[in-house]
């Protein structure tokens, strides 16, 4: 003989309920991991970006040729000022080694996810120094980079970029041999 509970092949509430849940929660984790690897791509791309600017002006400093018209060679540099979202590649045209207002070529605004978290310029068998800005000039036919802070010279520069809220970081260096990396 058969009953009526034998004959309810379905699942119960509670148990349709359970699978719901689990699912949500297994898709909540996997959001959280998206977003934080999106963020990481996009300090990534931000990062090599600006290394790929950092050779892009060297090489229009070595590509720069003097004219018929005896225009001086002049430099280009990569400037990167306090507290803003960008930073800018310049022509040196008065041949002063550092940016001076009105030289830029171009404006590399930074994602809005990303900053500018920390600049730090060294000297040789010194400790890093916290920068409020950083101009690095390239001029040719030597191609030497001319890392300043204000008047001064240094070797060696440190550019950390971040997400917003200040976690993940990559940091760019550069030194005056025109080695560029990412620590």
């Amino acid at each position: 003989m058969r009953t009526d509970s034998e004959n309810n092949k379905g699942f119960t509430m509670v148990e349709l309920m359970t699978v719901v849940a689990i699912i949500g929660i297994i898709a909540a984790i996997g959001a959280a991991g998206y977003r934080q690897g999106e963020r990481r791509v996009i300090l990534d791309n931000q990062t090599f970006g600006f290394m790929q600017d950092v050779r892009r002006a060297q090489e229009r400093a070595l590509s720069s040729r003097d004219t018929s018209e005896g225009t001086a060679r002049r430099g280009y540099g990569i400037y990167l000022p306090h507290g803003v979202n960008y930073y800018l590649i310049y022509a040196d045209k008065d041949n002063s080694k550092s940016y001076d207002a009105g030289e830029e070529t171009e404006r590399i605004s930074l994602d809005g996810k990303i900053m500018i978290l920390d600049m730090q310029v060294r000297k040789k068998n010194t400790s890093w120094t916290n920068a409020n800005s950083v101009d690095i000039n390239y001029a040719a036919p030597d191609l030497t980079a001319r890392i300043n802070r204000g008047g001064d010279g240094y070797e060696w520069a440190k550019v950390v970029f971040s997400v917003v809220n200040g976690s993940p970081t990559r940091t760019a260096v550069i030194n005056i041999a025109g080695l560029v990396y990412v620590e």
